[in-house]
């Protein structure tokens, strides 16, 4: 049995049959134990849970251990089994592996939470498989203090969420290489996992944030940046696999010639973002207007500068009719499907 323990909790790896115990003979599990667990954690989801972790922990007898199991939060002071907390599985093939947790009603704002979410993703990055550990949380200040504390990066935030990044190494991040030729100089990371529900420009995602890790080679070239409060973004449409000469935009419903669109389903699938800069922080770069999905590779960066853009336009096409629509428009995933 693993066991992880800080100055205010104690996390426990329940083995198969403590699992077991947990949801269908939890007074057993208290009494060997030698303290009550908050009965408010013990729900159908749970049970659910349990029953697929039972299956996947015969499966991985070995590599499996501490990654597909709970672990029991108990608070010193009480004692106390107040919460649960676990991992999405085992780590991925890029090292990246999801931490969750399930705690006592009463337990959101306290800083025994912070120090088990610390504990164990500390644990995580302590085995030679793993290099990220992920979380989102709700966006209130409970929830963001709770993460801060507990040492992780805030990747990016919506009105849905917010996405944390805790790495073994900063400098280390692996920065994706794009199949056409540009070696990306960073990753841009956002809340939006998916292309459906995505905001389709900057303008209709103002309150979404995100953030840019630029590879540490590169960091002298941001020097003078944070002087401007906005910045244009060149990255690369990484999902795209098949480009398309006539789409149907988002907000249209006919067909039109793809370079009269900023739709991502380009013969060379670059694309182009205006966002505001928010704060610059070593290789990091915090920004507002998140209109690209997570782990996009950067290609550049550079100033946006109101004096070299034209001041005045005459026309804008097909969208004269249509650009009242950007507010309510959201990608719907079309340029993905086959």
């Amino acid at each position: 049995m693993i066991e992880l323990s800080t100055s205010y909790v104690r996390l426990i790896a329940l083995s198969k049959q403590q699992l077991f115990e947990l949801v269908y003979a939890t007074e057993k599990l208290e009494q060997s134990l030698s303290f009550l667990i908050s009965h408010s954690l013990v729900h159908d989801r749970l049970r659910r849970s349990v029953g697929i972790k039972l299956n996947q922990m015969k499966k991985f007898e070995k590599t499996g251990q501490g990654w597909l199991t709970y672990w029991l939060l108990q608070k010193l002071e009480s004692p106390f089994g107040a919460g649960l907390l676990e991992f999405n599985g085992i780590p991925d093939t890029s090292g990246r592996v999801e931490i969750r947790y399930d705690i006592h009603p009463d337990g959101q704002d306290q800083g025994w939470l912070s120090d088990a979410i610390q504990a164990l993703s500390g644990w995580a990055l302590q085995q030679p498989e793993c290099g990220l550990v992920t979380a989102t949380s709700n966006v209130d200040s409970s929830s963001i203090e709770v993460f801060e504390k507990a040492g992780f990066i805030r990747m990016a935030q919506s009105s849905e969420g917010c996405l944390w990044h805790k790495f073994r190494e900063i400098s280390q991040i692996p920065h994706p290489i794009s199949k056409h030729g540009f070696e990306s100089i960073g990753s841009i990371h956002t809340s939006y996992e998916v292309a459906s529900g995505t905001p389709i420009q900057p303008n209709a995602a103002q309150n979404s944030i995100g953030t840019i890790i630029i590879d540490p080679a590169l960091k002298d070239g941001l020097k003078d940046l944070e002087g401007f409060s906005h910045i244009i973004l060149l990255y690369v449409f990484d999902r795209i696999t098949q480009p398309r000469l006539t789409v149907k935009p988002f907000m249209d419903d006919q067909d039109r010639g793809v370079f009269a669109t900023r739709a991502p389903a380009r013969p060379n699938p670059i694309g182009i973002s205006v966002v505001r800069l928010l704060k610059i922080e070593g290789n990091q770069i915090t920004f507002a207007g998140v209109d690209m999905l997570n782990n996009t590779p950067l290609l550049d960066i550079k100033p946006y500068v109101p004096q070299f853009e034209p001041q005045t336009v005459e026309r804008i096409g097909w969208l004269e009719q249509r650009a009242e629509r950007l507010q309510e428009s959201r990608d719907d995933g079309r340029f993905l499907a086959n």
